[in-house]
């Protein structure tokens, strides 16, 4: 696992930033696929791959993505970044 991008703020929680959504978040487990990203971009990276690999289904996958989106913003995540970074994903938006 790198922690070489992590630091420590507060009551020594270990957090860093997410280099998509640009939101403070932390390591939620050791088998994170990538940990610059938060959990959510990570999800959204796979779906943006299963567009590339052509067997995502916009009517039946999009309520999830935009369910993941709505998290980052809420959780203080920049949606516009989250949405040009995954541009083939949004490109129904």
């Amino acid at each position: 696992m790198r922690t070489e991008r992590a630091f420590v703020r507060g009551k020594g929680s270990r957090t860093f930033r997410c280099r998509v959504c640009c939101r403070n978040t932390r390591i939620t487990s050791q088998i994170d696929v990538n940990p610059d990203t938060c959990g959510e971009c990570s999800n959204l990276a796979g779906q943006q791959n299963a567009v590339w690999d052509g067997c995502y289904d916009f009517t039946t996958d999009t309520p999830y993505r935009d369910k993941l989106l709505a998290k980052i913003v809420k959780l203080g995540g920049d949606g516009d970044k989250v949405k040009a970074y995954f541009a083939d994903l949004f490109s129904d938006a």
